[in-house]
């Protein structure tokens, strides 16, 4: 079903620990929470005045992910016999809150 390859539990607890240290650091410098969808929000919709902020959030993200796929040989293992049904079902209805 899903092989996971060289986990160790302190490097897993290490990446815990970052993820939330960083977290907690914007819960403590801004009172907001990093959620990936309020973010999202705020950069699109919303007009408010830490959409910069609120940008760089997510292009860490994607950009982080980017960097360690292409500097780290097998980061992202290939995954075959993916679920397509699932996979439509689940963005159907992602879809269907956004337009409400």
């Amino acid at each position: 079903m899903f092989d996971v390859f060289d986990f160790t539990p302190l490097t897993a607890s290490a990446g815990g620990a970052l993820i939330g240290a960083a977290a907690a650091l914007l819960w403590i410098g801004t009172g907001r929470i990093a959620g990936i969808s309020g973010h999202l929000h705020g950069v699109v919709r919303r007009r408010t005045d830490d959409r910069m902020r609120r940008g760089m959030f997510l292009v860490g993200i994607v950009g982080g992910a980017v960097l360690i796929a292409l500097f780290s040989a097998n980061a992202v293992p290939e995954r075959t016999n993916f679920p397509t049904p699932l996979l439509i079902a689940g963005s159907t209805h992602e879809t269907e809150k956004i337009v409400r």
